[in-house]
């Protein structure tokens, strides 16, 4: 059961200016973020001649490797490779959102209901409530199963249905 204090203030180390509800958004976030790196590094490595028993790459290089492999498959009909590459681009920007939320400082923020994360000095400050934290959370739960989906077709399509 959730307190009904909205913010979670038990120890020094657990005070945040999160709410619970933030604070478990956040966690989700950091949940389906890692799956969706995980599936995003089997979409590159069935693309490729990797074997899938290999680790696989972080998010952002195995984006990088799987648009290049891409351009270089034939075998895949056009619609797939679209639906591949639409899955991709919404990989990167959300886990772009999830370094945003998961690497900054939480501070407050003037818009009640709101916390503010403060990253590098030359990034602006993101100012996101519950609500927003919980969107991402689903979000990135959806798109992990959409870069899945994506390697099951690859798989069916390439004959690398197994992990070795």
């Amino acid at each position: 059961m959730i307190p009904e204090n909205p913010i979670a203030v038990i120890d020094d180390h657990r005070a945040t200016q999160l709410s619970t509800e933030g604070e478990i958004a956040v966690g989700r976030i950091a949940v389906w973020a890692s799956l969706l790196e995980r599936n995003l590094g089997e979409l590159a490595q069935r693309l490729s001649n990797f074997s899938l028993s290999d680790p696989p790459s972080p998010g952002s290089r195995a984006i990088r490797h799987a648009r290049t492999f891409l351009r270089s498959c034939e075998a895949l009909k056009a619609s797939d490779s679209a639906q591949i590459l639409k899955v991709l681009a919404e990989s990167d920007e959300l886990l772009r959102t999830r370094n945003i939320v998961i690497h900054a400082v939480v501070g407050t923020s003037m818009k009640p209901g709101a916390v503010t994360f403060r990253t590098h000095p030359k990034n602006p400050d993101r100012i996101l409530t519950d609500e927003d934290l919980d969107r991402i959370a689903r979000q990135l739960h959806s798109v992990a199963w959409e870069v899945f989906d994506c390697s099951m077709t690859v798989a069916r399509t390439l004959g690398k249905s197994t992990i070795s």
